[in-house]
């Protein structure tokens, strides 16, 4: 109970502006951080989960909903510096790995069953 209802009448009364406005929240710049990183982890984690059950291997949480996003292939997955490759040079890597090894690419699969 504020001083405002303390001094002037004990219960909330929805039509006076000082019990209103003592019931207002306000959160700081560093509470609003905190919950943006606290949603960034948590899709991160989710993201490093799934791809852990479909048996890539993440090299960290952190990054992971990005990585899962973009990457193409386990290898892109597990190895995230040939990301910065430039396009075609991934098209080519991708399309060489899954050649070679006999692999369907299990990240379109997966990003299939989500639409």
């Amino acid at each position: 109970m504020g001083i405002h209802q303390r001094r002037t009448h004990p219960t909330f009364q929805p039509t006076c502006w000082a019990c209103r406005v003592s019931t207002v929240a306000v959160a700081s710049a560093e509470q609003r951080a905190s919950q943006a990183r606290e949603k960034v982890l948590s899709n991160d984690l989710s993201a490093y989960k799934r791809m852990r059950r479909n048996g890539w291997q993440p090299p960290q949480t952190r990054g992971s909903a990005w990585l899962e996003r973009t990457a193409r292939s386990q290898t892109e997955v597990e190895h995230p510096a040939l990301m910065s490759l430039p396009e075609k040079s991934r098209e080519f890597m991708h399309e060489a790995t899954q050649a070679s090894l006999g692999v369907p690419d299990m990240l379109s699969a997966h990003k299939g069953d989500s639409q």
